[in-house]
């Protein structure tokens, strides 16, 4: 249906972005050995919206009680997770993943999302880590320049966050 649904019709996470063409040039920051990668616009902040406004539409006690659980995280943590993180993220969004290196292992992947404050994202990024007691942990550095976008690797560390198993958060 989306591709039948003219945009001016789109609402919701049917809007996905604004029709303005990919910079095909990003695809450069995917490793070559990528075994597969998705490449859209989408509006992450959006996202969190739409995502409360369906939790409202489908009962708004439960809504109500997660907006309270999220003014609870922000202030625990001191970052607004619209503005500080979501807010940042711009609407590009840049997938790929790696050929799995075991049986049992989730593939690495990465997702390149360009932002406006790099520096705002990361250290809200690390405020929600804390939250793990050491279980998550993120390093930052930057690699690569292209143009308008600097590109930060984030590496999550889960050690032993199954009981000694290999955990991937973002698989």
């Amino acid at each position: 249906q989306y591709a039948l649904l003219p945009a001016a019709k789109r609402k919701g996470l049917m809007a996905r972005g604004n029709n303005t063409p990919l910079d095909l040039k990003r695809l450069s920051l995917v490793p070559k050995e990528a075994v597969g990668f998705s490449y859209s616009r989408t509006s992450i902040a959006g996202f969190l919206d739409v995502l409360f406004d369906a939790a409202k539409a489908y009962d708004p006690v439960i809504a109500e009680q997660g907006l309270v659980m999220l003014k609870s995280l922000e202030e625990q943590i001191g970052v607004k997770v619209r503005e500080d993180l979501f807010g940042q993220i711009g609407d590009e969004f840049l997938y790929y993943s790696m050929k799995p290196t075991g049986m049992a292992s989730a593939p690495e992947m990465g997702i390149i999302l360009p932002v406006k404050d790099g520096q705002k994202v990361v250290q809200a990024l690390k405020s929600l880590a804390k939250l793990s007691d050491g279980k998550v942990t993120i390093t930052e550095k930057a690699d690569k320049t292209m143009k308008d976008l600097v590109v930060y690797s984030l590496d999550i560390d889960v050690p032993n966050a199954m009981g000694g198993a290999g955990f991937n958060p973002l698989a």
